[in-house]
């Protein structure tokens, strides 16, 4: 089912109900969830069928997703090269990435890795901070994160 098809679904479904949906407010949902206003995200810890960069920029391609958040865990990061020069292949820009972080950000391997990354490839692009995940890329907020994070 196409975005467009889902929209019309719940203008709808709260037609529907008895809500009124004023025409103003129909245009700015469209454009809200218009093809080049969303952004693809955990797409990479979270697929099924665990695909490589190539295969998922082409997955993409394929489904028109335009815009890409990259969500990752640890074994991703040593594929950062390729996985830039697949979405570059395919179309798709590279608009954030997520950037999780501790108590001692200086000391967390990725936070250099990623930095490096995006520095050494020009990589201009949004980093969406997460706080309370270590070094193990999972989440996970604890009383000693909290208490490191006032020092």
């Amino acid at each position: 089912m196409k975005r467009r098809e889902i929209l019309k679904l719940m203008g709808g479904t709260v037609a529907a109900s008895s809500v009124p949906v004023s025409a103003f407010a129909a245009s700015r949902a469209e454009k809200l969830f218009a093809d080049d206003n969303l952004v693809a995200w955990c797409i990479v810890p979270f697929d099924a069928k665990n695909r490589g960069p190539e295969e998922r920029a082409a997955m993409m391609k394929g489904l028109g997703i335009k815009r890409f958040a990259y969500d990752w865990r640890n074994e991703h990061l040593p594929q950062l090269d390729r996985e830039l020069d697949a979405l570059q292949k395919n179309g798709v820009s590279l608009d954030a990435f997520w950037f999780p972080f501790g108590a001692s950000p200086e000391k967390e391997g990725h936070v250099t890795q990623i930095l490096d990354f995006l520095r050494r490839r020009k990589v201009k692009t949004q980093l969406w901070l997460s706080t309370g995940v270590g070094d193990s890329g999972t989440p996970g907020l604890s009383a000693a994160n909290l208490r490191g994070l006032g020092s």
